[in-house]
């Protein structure tokens, strides 16, 4: 990556590149899962970043850039997905992911075609405890779109596992 990244409770130098569009940090992941999954969830990819997670595959002309940079002395990594299509379809897409060093993550679609609302878009933790599911086999996505995740301060997260545990008890006022 070219820096520390935080996401969530982690830190990280380098990522996974998925052709199904998403990103990894979790290095059992590493196989291309296409089955997308609503976040946060338990089941592998975990440590994701899902800027359009899907059965993608690199159309004719189609190919996967990354780069990473600075802009305002602030360093980025960027991951383009160029000319991707869905397996066996022949509409295609590009779209692109940013991560920015201060853990801010920017989703940015140029050119979308073709079936949109089989996708999961949307973060989750390493554990798939937490996430985000911005989109989840749902209509949203289109030409020129962007989608910011902004990293909050370190005193507004708070971290509760396991993910469907506790409860709250009311005294008997008799």
């Amino acid at each position: 990556l070219g820096f520390d990244f935080p996401f969530y409770e982690g830190t990280y130098t380098q990522t996974n590149i998925s052709s199904n569009g998403y990103l990894t940090f979790d290095t059992a992941a590493r196989e291309q899962l296409f089955l997308n999954i609503r976040p946060p969830s338990d089941q592998l990819p975990n440590a994701m970043i899902a800027p359009m997670w899907d059965d993608l595959v690199p159309g004719t002309d189609g190919s996967v850039f990354y780069a990473n940079g600075s802009k305002d002395e602030v360093d980025y990594f960027a991951v383009q997905w160029n000319l991707f299509s869905r397996f066996k379809e022949t509409p295609t897409v590009t779209f692109e992911a940013i991560l920015f060093e201060n853990g801010n993550i920017l989703f940015q679609y140029d050119e979308m075609n073709g079936i949109l609302n089989e996708a999961t878009i949307g973060i989750e933790d390493g554990d798939g405890v937490d996430g985000i599911a911005y989109i989840h086999n749902d209509l949203g996505l289109g030409n020129q779109v962007a989608v910011l995740f902004t990293r909050p301060g370190e005193s507004r997260r708070a971290k509760l596992t396991p993910l469907y545990s506790g409860g709250f008890v009311i005294a008997d006022k008799a």
